[in-house]
């Protein structure tokens, strides 16, 4: 995905891979306060704390900056859980199969919607907007059940917001 990233997005940002559970390295590309904006896609669902990778996020934003970032719907998450249970939040696992290829099994931790809002607040920012993006026409051509299922539950939650 780091590949990919550099390829679509060219010499202009700075793309990189680490731990998110860890501090970021303590390098000039990573100074305090020297970037305009961060995204992280599909990433923060993989770490269970995510006060570390907030506050790095934090203090990587210069003032006015903004956080972009999405992760998985809680409300999509919950047909993983017990259905009846929508505030169980932990490791949870799920596979996926892509191109009728072999299932791929990955785990992840599963948030309300009211720990990932709050979590983005307490690390500072301020929250500007929270979608839940549905899919678009061009999915239905591709895949019809896929596109209907996604029209009927958000899998995915995309919060933007700023560094006051």
């Amino acid at each position: 995905m780091v590949e990919l990233s550099r390829l679509r997005i060219g010499e202009g940002a700075t793309v990189m891979q680490a731990d998110l559970a860890l501090p970021l390295p303590q390098v000039p590309a990573l100074a305090s306060g020297s970037f305009d904006v961060v995204m992280s896609s599909l990433t923060l669902h993989y770490v269970d704390d995510w006060s570390r990778p907030l506050a790095e996020f934090f203090r990587l934003l210069k003032p006015g900056g903004t956080l972009v970032f999405s992760t998985h719907h809680p409300y999509w998450d919950r047909r993983l859980i017990d259905a009846d249970d929508y505030f169980q939040t932990g490791l949870v696992e799920d596979h996926w199969s892509l191109s009728g290829g072999t299932p791929v099994r990955f785990r992840f931790y599963r948030k309300t919607l009211a720990q990932i809002v709050t979590s983005v607040a307490e690390a500072g920012f301020v929250i500007d907007t929270v979608d839940e993006p549905i899919p678009s026409e061009d999915l239905r051509k591709v895949n019809a059940a896929e596109y209907d299922a996604l029209r009927k539950q958000p899998a995915f939650l995309i919060i933007r917001a700023h560094r006051a």
